[in-house]
């Protein structure tokens, strides 16, 4: 079976915690973040509530979901921008982190 490389970024604390409970049950990150997506791929949902996900610890739903409404209207305006010829076209930039 062929692989991928995965990237995201993550709050560090989030990160710290999720490590912690992961040493706990014996798994690293990659096996237990590898076993959800099987789990999610396989039965074609999420196991956990994804807009309470975000309720806990001060987190709003609204503010971090790619297709909350304050995120919608912002590719929207930027949208417009572009098509009003105020944006300029350049290659991918990658950053090495």
């Amino acid at each position: 079976m062929s692989q991928t490389l995965f990237t995201f970024w993550l709050n560090t604390d989030v990160k710290d915690q999720f490590k912690e409970v992961c040493n706990q049950v014996g798994l690293s990150l990659t096996e237990a973040l590898t076993g959800s997506a099987m789990l999610v791929s396989r039965e074609k949902c999420l196991f956990f509530d994804i807009a309470t996900a975000f309720e806990s610890d001060g987190f709003e739903p609204d503010d971090h979901l790619f297709y909350s409404e304050k995120n919608i209207a912002e590719l929207a305006r930027r949208a417009q921008e572009l098509d009003e010829g105020k944006g300029d076209v350049h290659e991918f930039i990658k950053v090495n982190e």
